[in-house]
């Protein structure tokens, strides 16, 4: 497998996006995500009740969200259907796995971190889970694309 291409601002995300994903080579675009503070910080807000999720893109085959989180903020508990990459552009996020008993979630062993500059792919393997923001601030550009 060749290195992808590092990818450091949205836009050209996007435009690597509209090419490779008619050609399935999405994967090697998104594990070339680079992006730092300074290409988003302009467009990051924080809500102290829940975290921050903007839309920076949606068409039929993908869509880009900045997430921005506060100390402990979290996503609820879900399933994912669409496979979705989830980059951490500053902060450390946690990706909770959980399998319900009884009528409850109750927390698995598992617990993915993902830190600063890394990236995960959550699709339905994962089950259910839940992402966490830890003790500080969190930047996260989430891709997910449908029918995939």
């Amino acid at each position: 497998m060749t290195m992808p291409i590092k990818i450091k601002y949205i836009e050209g995300l996007k435009n690597r996006l509209d090419i490779y994903c008619k050609q399935d080579a999405y994967r090697d675009v998104v594990r070339g995500i680079d992006v730092g503070v300074e290409a988003i910080n302009h467009l990051c807000f924080w809500n102290p009740d829940s975290c921050s999720k903007i839309n920076l893109h949606n068409n039929s085959e993908y869509s880009i969200n900045l997430v921005c989180w506060e100390k402990s903020q979290s996503f609820p508990i879900t399933y994912k259907k669409e496979e979705e990459w989830v980059y951490v552009v500053d902060g450390q996020l946690n990706v909770e796995r959980y399998v319900e008993q009884k009528g409850d979630y109750v927390l698995n062993e598992k617990v993915d971190k993902v830190s600063s500059k890394k990236i995960i792919c959550i699709d339905s393997s994962y089950g259910l889970y839940r992402l966490l923001s830890t003790n500080k601030r969190t930047i996260t550009l989430h891709v997910s694309f449908k029918n995939k």
